[in-house]
């Protein structure tokens, strides 16, 4: 089978999905050498729909910037579907995708805080005569406390050649203390397409006309 390579990497992925702000570590694979990447299939697995078509929907459109087609998985299938192996074989096949970004995370923590309302004072005039020495009345008011949440993630990103069936680039990235979801989602995307780009996996140079 032409893309067995590439189809047990899948399988081996997909069963093992159940540092400062933005670190990348390499997995070790050797520098990419070929030709860039010009027809990607993008692939998240988490367990949230909407962040994960989310995530795929922002990085193919910034891989589109780079002079490469890109495809969500969620709309090469129309939806919300599982990913499984030969749903991405038949996708490889009739489309022609030269390339599979794969993104998971690897480990997710949140953290809450939360901050004391700042006291104010309210005073009321009392109209009780011009001897009264008290003319007002203090009322020490309090706003309620907020709450904080800080999300942290570390992803596993990883490119698969379909025409040699190998895993040709791999990073995983840790992205710290972001305050809200949206917000990690935006720069593991920024983290991800500059390393794609420098590894010379995309083309460098962007074409903003396009």
């Amino acid at each position: 089978m032409r893309h067995s390579g590439l189809l047990f990497a899948f399988c081996a992925f997909l069963a093992g999905c159940s540092a400062p702000n933005g670190t990348i570590k390499s997995s070790g694979i050797a520098d990419y050498e070929g030709a860039a990447f010009q027809n990607i299939l993008v692939i998240g697995v988490a367990d949230n729909y909407d962040g994960r078509a989310r995530f795929e929907r922002l990085i193919a459109s910034k891989l589109t910037e780079h002079d490469a087609m890109a495809v969500a998985y969620y709309r090469a299938v129309g939806g919300n579907k599982p990913i499984s192996r030969e749903t991405i074989e038949d996708l490889v096949e009739s489309e022609g995708f030269d390339a599979v970004l794969i993104t998971k995370v690897l480990k997710r923590d949140f953290a809450a805080t939360t901050t004391d309302g700042v006291a104010a004072t309210k005073s009321t005039r009392k109209d009780e005569g011009a001897l009264h020495l008290f003319r007002y009345d203090y009322q020490e008011l309090n706003e309620p406390a907020t709450l904080g949440v800080e999300v942290s993630v570390k992803l596993s990103s990883e490119v698969f050649d379909t025409h040699t069936g190998d895993l040709v680039w791999a990073i995983e990235s840790d992205i710290r203390k972001k305050d809200a979801t949206s917000l990690v989602v935006d720069e593991a995307v920024k983290i991800i397409v500059q390393r794609l780009q420098k590894d010379g996996l995309i083309n460098r140079v962007t074409n903003l006309g396009r």
